[in-house]
């Protein structure tokens, strides 16, 4: 039944293509997967990419991306099929849901006495509850979103090794070797599979809280009877928090939300979530809720809803419904703003940030189900699931390309500079300047000092030719950000068309020092060498180019033109 839910509402998104919203940067224009290379992979491990440091999860991109392409020649490989990256998401969806299935049966089951087996339909329902819940879509349909997907999967697999671990022999096998064999295995498996969430993503760290709140809230297993595992685990996780803050942490966050108003943060990312799960309504990619709109608003509903929600489940003096709870809070401690992270330069709220929070409400339904076995119930269930499951179809269809997406998230949050700077991204990608042109003078109405929108103003400027308004766009945006490599390849190639070379020379070769990697910086600076006559250093950077993008074909026609003349001048470098 798992599948078949999950087929019907989420099984159009095998047709959708891929959207410009990361898919881009993560896989279709990502140099290191197109095609993929041991090289490559092993770069992933050594220094992480794009300011991420989640290296399994590009390994399993790059196992994918060797596959699932189009044919290509043997100099040109084929672009990546985006239709089976979807069928994986779905795939590992359906594990997750699985494994959240057999958990809940686990942690019914505890207490219960002896005797014949219980249905599995209280556990069935909390399973389409994380199923077909709307705040799921994003992840699930979203290439990009396989990182939670992945994550999610081997988060719950370790959790469920990790409650077969702590299970007692049964004393029909207790004087036998073999269970204390197997009980290792399980150990030791528990945690290679944390491992592999730590590298699949950052907010992995959330597992030893969890993986105690499982044990001992819900299971009853006293805290030092488990202290070997999330005590390992937790050491563990340190170095990967500590590596994730070094590489994806911009100081400006770090320091925009003083201390003593994390909490509040937190208390209203937790109550904005807890309304997103009972009332699933304006689901968007950008919800805008930054720290300082936070406390700028003065707001304190969401906070409120969060207190309400913490009440409610101490009040009901159950173990499982606190356990739920804590599940839920706990999951999402790592972005809950307690400890600043990158992405809430736009909102401290994501939906992808909840996938694997969901087996808390996962857990409390099933529980209700289970304490009133009746037919009402059921039927008020069923209404429920199946309301959610339509409104999950419904958001599915919210990301058939980019420009309906897009065009849908702000609607929900027409402030977003962030939005419309990808907006207009996508117009350009499409050849739609001028259109691209009035969405980024409105995000920077919005935000002035936003870099990204800066510098996509200056490469459309400068591709309908008004360079000389380009130019100015780019200086700004490279005093803003002097690390921005491609800023400067633009700025580079703009003062170039604008005959000074070199001052065009100078800022291409910046970009390559900040980033070796950029295939147009180096073309562009062997053709500034061959006008100069240099025809042994623009070769070097022409080949540079085409190894760094094979299906550059004018790089390597330059690149072959520029042996020729060296051949036929006998200037050959020994």
């Amino acid at each position: 039944m798992l599948a078949a839910a999950i087929a019907i509402v989420f099984g159009r998104a095998v047709s959708f293509p891929f959207v410009s919203l990361d898919d881009a940067i993560n896989l279709v224009e990502n140099p290191l997967l197109n095609p993929p290379t041991l090289q490559s992979v092993l770069a992933f491990w050594r220094q992480g990419y794009e300011a991420l440091f989640i290296p399994f999860t590009y390994t399993f991109w790059a196992l994918q991306a060797c596959v699932f392409r189009a044919p290509g020649t043997a100099e040109l490989p084929g672009p990546l099929l985006p239709q089976p990256f979807h069928a994986v998401n779905l795939a590992l969806h359906f594990a997750n849901a699985w494994l959240v299935f057999t958990l809940l049966e686990c942690f019914l089951r505890h207490g219960r006495p002896p005797g014949p087996e219980a249905h599995p339909a209280p556990a069935l329902a909390g399973g389409l509850l994380f199923a077909l819940h709307p705040v799921q879509v994003e992840p699930v349909v979203w290439v990009t979103g396989t990182k939670d997907l992945l994550c999610t999967f081997l988060c719950l697999l370790a959790l469920r090794l990790c409650i077969a671990w702590t299970d007692e022999p049964t004393p029909a096998t207790s004087m036998r070797r073999q269970p204390r064999t197997l009980r290792s295995t399980r150990f030791v498996l528990a945690t290679v599979a944390y491992s592999l969430a730590l590298l699949s993503k950052p907010s992995a760290v959330a597992m030893p809280a969890v993986a105690l709140v499982a044990t001992w809230a819900l299971l009853g297993r006293r805290p030092r009877e488990t202290a070997r595992l999330w005590v390992g685990w937790l050491a563990l996780a340190i170095p990967f928090v500590l590596c994730s803050r070094a590489l994806q942490l911009d100081p400006v966050s770090a320091s925009a939300t003083p201390w003593p108003d994390r909490p509040r943060i937190a208390a209203d990312a937790i109550g904005f979530y807890v309304a997103k799960v009972v009332a699933p309504v304006s689901l968007g990619v950008d919800y805008g809720r930054t720290p300082g709109s936070v406390l700028d608003s003065g707001g304190w509903h969401y906070p409120g809803v969060a207190v309400l929600f913490g009440a409610f489940a101490l009040a009901s003096c159950r173990r499982v419904l606190v356990g739920a709870a804590l599940l839920f809070a706990g999951a999402l401690a790592p972005v809950l703003g307690l400890v600043p992270f990158g992405f809430q330069e736009y909102s401290t709220v994501a939906d992808r940030y909840v996938y694997l929070a969901m087996l808390g409400p996962a857990l409390a339904l099933a529980w209700g189900v289970n304490s009133r076995p009746s037919a009402r119930v059921g039927a008020a269930v069923a209404c429920v699931l199946l309301a959610f499951g339509v409104r999950s179809s419904l958001q599915v269809g919210v990301w058939r390309d980019s420009e309906t997406l897009y065009a849908h998230s702000l609607a929900v949050n027409p402030a977003s500079a962030w939005l419309r700077n990808s907006a207009a991204h996508e117009l350009m990608q499409r050849g739609r300047e001028r259109e691209a042109i009035g969405l980024l003078e409105e995000a920077l109405r919005q935000r002035p000092d936003y870099v990204d929108a800066i510098a996509n103003l200056g490469v459309a400027l400068a591709k309908l030719g008004r360079l000389q308004e380009a130019v100015p766009r780019f200086r700004e945006a490279a005093r803003l950000q002097p690390g921005r490599a491609d800023v400067h390849q633009n700025l580079g190639m703009a003062l170039a068309r604008l005959g000074d070379a070199e001052a065009g020379k100078t800022q291409l070769r910046e970009a390559l020092r900040l980033n070796p990697r950029l295939a147009e910086a180096h073309d562009q600076l062997g053709i500034a060498l061959a006008r100069e006559g240099d025809l042994q250093s623009a070769a070097r950077h022409f080949a540079e180019a085409v190894r760094l993008q094979p299906a550059n074909r004018a790089a390597r026609q330059r690149m072959e033109r520029a042996v020729r003349e060296i051949l036929a001048h006998g200037d050959v470098p020994r």
